[in-house]
């Protein structure tokens, strides 16, 4: 199974096109979101306080993560922003892998993200432990070490 890697700055092409075809942004919005997309991920790896994971399979990177820790007073708050899978590697279970792995390099942490209740993803996050708060749309998972 793939292995979670802390992304370096030449990952940024292979990322950039896995979030264009994970979110289907082809053609000329495609053209759009590419030099949007790679200056977006070149900040979560020059940014301190903000990571960027790849999930790589022999080699191949298939999937990456983005997140920014925010200051706590008892906790670290870890902020996720983007989770993307090449297609291909989709429903196979590399999320979950990925997102369990991305959990256990924090201690005492709370991880929130943002999501639609009828998006794809809400299924992955409520799989790997998160909870809606408040009726709203984000999600929290606080870590029980």
């Amino acid at each position: 199974m793939a292995e979670p890697v802390t992304a370096r700055q030449n990952a940024i092409y292979d990322c950039t096109h896995i979030y264009l075809d994970a979110f289907d942004k082809k053609g000329p919005i495609g053209d759009l979101y590419s030099k949007a997309v790679a200056e977006y991920l070149e900040r979560f790896t020059k940014t301190e306080n903000c990571f960027m994971y790849t999930l790589i399979e022999k080699d191949v990177i298939v999937g990456f993560l983005t997140a920014c820790e925010i200051p706590g007073i008892l906790s670290r708050n870890i902020k996720i922003d983007t989770v993307a899978i090449a297609p291909e590697y989709q429903n196979k279970g590399y999320e979950t892998v990925r997102m369990n792995e991305f959990f256990n390099l924090f201690e005492n942490a709370v991880f929130s993200l943002e999501t639609k209740r009828n998006s794809i993803s809400y299924k992955l996050y409520s799989k790997v432990g998160f909870k809606e708060v408040n009726g709203c749309s984000s999600m929290c998972k606080y870590d029980s070490k």
